[in-house]
């Protein structure tokens, strides 16, 4: 498996990237880049040292001034978005590239700091341990969860469905709540859909309540069918509860 993963960081995915770094900063050299990455090094080295000699080179490509080579990425609200949305794209597909990059990135300014965060919305959807940790949502162990309940047992289309749960934390961290829907989709299949809640920082001891509504109207996106349908309760990146409910016509 490994192999495959490293495989995928290749000649078409270099130039993907590349080609939307050249967007935002037009004197960037596409394949003066690629050529200096995947160097004589290259086929020896595994998943994650290639996600590190992406990031150095791309450095060596952007101008010498940090400031400067930060304003390539971020001199507008519209440029930092579309760079942010063209890293989401590239995590579906390569998502190790854009692990080592928000490491490069992350810290530095706070344009750059959104842009990554934003950029990593779908890792950061997916659980991914590497960007979880890089937030600061890596903490597991110090966060308790209590009186998770989902009521009614069952409802019909169009109603809400109501949830409510506690959390306590016996150390000082930053917590990241979610929640996903396991829908039961056309034929039977199932497929989750995750939701934020909140991303807070609470100090030892902190205890915080949490009641929400989630609507089954149907939407122009999103067409629902009965069955049986779960909701979890996820805790940074980490499922913590797992209630069932019924869906009826």
């Amino acid at each position: 498996m490994p192999e495959l993963l490293k495989d995928k960081l290749n000649y078409e995915s270099l130039h993907e990237f590349a080609m939307a770094v050249q967007a935002v900063y037009s004197p960037f050299l596409v394949e003066e880049f690629i050529k200096s990455t995947m160097d004589e090094t290259w086929a020896d080295l595994e998943l994650k040292a290639r996600g590190r000699q992406i990031s150095v080179n791309l450095g060596k490509y952007l101008p010498a001034d940090y400031r400067a080579a930060i304003g390539v990425i971020d001199p507008s609200e519209d440029v930092r978005r579309s760079v942010a949305n063209n890293l989401n794209d590239i995590s579906k597909t390569h998502p190790q590239l854009v692990v080592e990059l928000a490491k490069s990135w992350y810290g530095k300014n706070a344009h750059t700091d959104w842009i990554v965060k934003h950029g990593c919305r779908t890792l950061l959807k997916k659980g991914n341990r590497d960007i979880l940790a890089i937030f600061g949502y890596d903490d597991v162990a110090s966060v308790d969860v209590a009186d998770f309940t989902v009521t009614p047992a069952a409802i019909s289309l169009g109603e809400d469905i109501t949830f409510s749960f506690s959390i306590t934390v016996k150390e000082a961290t930053k917590v990241r709540l979610e929640y996903g829907i396991d829908y039961v989709k056309d034929k039977g299949k199932m497929n989750r859909k995750i939701f934020q809640i909140s991303e807070i920082s609470l100090k030892k001891n902190d205890k915080k309540s949490y009641s929400r509504n989630h609507s089954f109207a149907d939407l122009s996106t999103r067409k629902h069918y009965p069955g049986i349908h779960s909701l979890v309760l996820m805790v940074n990146g980490i499922e913590r509860e797992k209630v069932d409910f019924e869906v009826n016509f």
